[in-house]
């Protein structure tokens, strides 16, 4: 399968910036748009918006004839759409000139269009869902078939029957899964170093594929299978998440996200599909262990805030004027903004986040301090603590649960009158 070139030209002449998007193969224009203005964001923004508008052509999303947003768009019969859509790589060129010599010659490669989506739990699916309607073509896989056919009902995206399956239908798979460990079942099969003849995710992928790994897994693990990846020529990332289930929905994550930056720019599409922010670690591995980290301050914070909130309960203070107070002042959190409201106060305690996988990151931190010899006292606390209230409320609870143990050692309880 040969590359098709689409180029961005920009010219900057008379009273409008104008763009049009040609097919470098045959010279045919793909479409066109002006602006006019002359501003850096009015340059920016006519960029942009061809770039944007290059994706739907390589993904056959747009149609030849059509209008956007009161633009023009003509896309000639010489551009070859299926052969676009079907294409795992495509490169776009962005070159022109801006007034005051300001240079903005670059080159940008567009993410895949064939992604597969492995782990469509609470987190998962909301995820995989954002992909679908950004207009990435979707093939979902879990191993709880109840809930790939409810993603499935959802969207009307593919399913694939097996990891194989979703290997050999993919050039980007994105993993959700519980841990590094099931990651690595998934990717190289559980029983695949026995010799085990069951075809696994990586028998499938193509060479130059592309695996993420967006649960959150140990870093050291996540260099290691990295290397065994890069063996069979895939590239891993690691792109952990923060915000919840919530912020899943609505596509606005914070995604940290390790590993090659080339590769990383090539799947920028897919991340902000499913982001509002993303931030470039540094090597593989960095997003896991920035991941951990954040957890860490993160557990840290809920349990301080809910020891104060306990102390002024019993002093008599009430926990809602003290939670306002917090959050007015140098208290403020994520948890004081962001759970005790919404998930303590109301006795709710389903934040979508389990106390489990809040202790096995603290693990994950941990493990990183003591690799890297640091002192962590603080931090071995927060888990000694995280771990006895795991161990003491009921199995699968939500990790805002802890206050609720908090509560009991305290003898007082946070609910408020709002809440009753």
């Amino acid at each position: 399968m040969s590359d098709k070139n689409l180029f961005i030209g920009i010219d900057l002449g008379g009273t409008n910036i104008k763009a049009a998007l040609v097919d470098t193969d045959t010279g045919a224009i793909a479409a066109t748009h002006s602006t006019p203005t002359h501003s850096r964001e009015g340059h920016d923004a006519v960029i942009t918006e061809m770039a944007a508008l290059a994706e739907e052509i390589v993904r056959g999303s747009k149609s030849p004839k059509t209008d956007i947003g009161g633009i023009g768009v003509g896309i000639p019969g010489a551009l070859d759409l299926e052969t676009a859509a079907d294409r795992s790589r495509l490169t776009l060129e962005v070159k022109g000139t801006f007034p005051r010599q300001l240079d903005v010659s670059g080159a940008v490669e567009l993410g895949p269009s064939r992604v597969g989506f492995a782990g469509l739990g609470r987190m998962g699916r909301p995820m995989a869902s954002r992909l679908v309607r950004a207009g990435f073509r979707v093939t979902g896989f879990d191993v709880d078939r109840a809930a790939a056919q409810g993603f499935a009902g959802d969207t009307s995206a593919a399913i694939a029957a097996s990891p194989a399956q979703l290997g050999a239908a993919s050039d980007v798979v994105i993993t959700m899964l519980a841990d590094g460990g099931v990651v690595r079942a998934l990717i190289l099969g559980a029983s695949h170093a026995a010799g085990n003849a069951t075809p696994a995710l990586i028998d499938a992928l193509h060479p130059g594929s592309i695996v993420i790994d967006m649960s959150s897994s140990a870093p050291t693990g996540t260099q290691r299978l990295g290397e065994e990846l890069a063996a069979r020529s895939v590239t891993l990332l690691d792109a952990p998440v923060s915000g919840g289930v919530v912020r899943a929905e609505a596509g606005t994550l914070s995604i940290m996200a390790g590993g090659d930056p080339t590769t990383i720019a090539r799947c920028r599409p897919l991340f902000d599909a499913m982001g509002e922010r993303v931030f470039a670690t540094g090597p593989l591995g960095s997003g896991h262990a920035m991941k951990a980290l954040n957890n860490l301050v993160s557990a840290a914070g809920l349990l301080a805030a809910a020891e104060a909130l306990l102390v002024g309960r019993r002093f008599g203070l009430d926990p809602q004027v003290m939670i306002d107070v917090f959050n007015a002042s140098t208290a403020r959190n994520n948890s004081t903004e962001n759970k005790f409201e919404q998930f303590v106060f109301s006795r709710r305690f389903s934040s979508g986040f389990s106390l489990a996988l809040m202790v096995k990151d603290l693990a994950t931190a941990l493990d990183l301090a003591e690799a890297t010899a640091t002192p962590a006292a603080l931090g071995a606390r927060c888990r000694e603590l995280w771990s006895t209230a795991a161990a003491e409320l009921a199995p699968g609870a939500d990790h805002t649960a802890v206050v609720q143990w908090l509560e009991r050692l305290a003898g007082a309880t946070l609910e408020t009158d709002r809440s009753r």
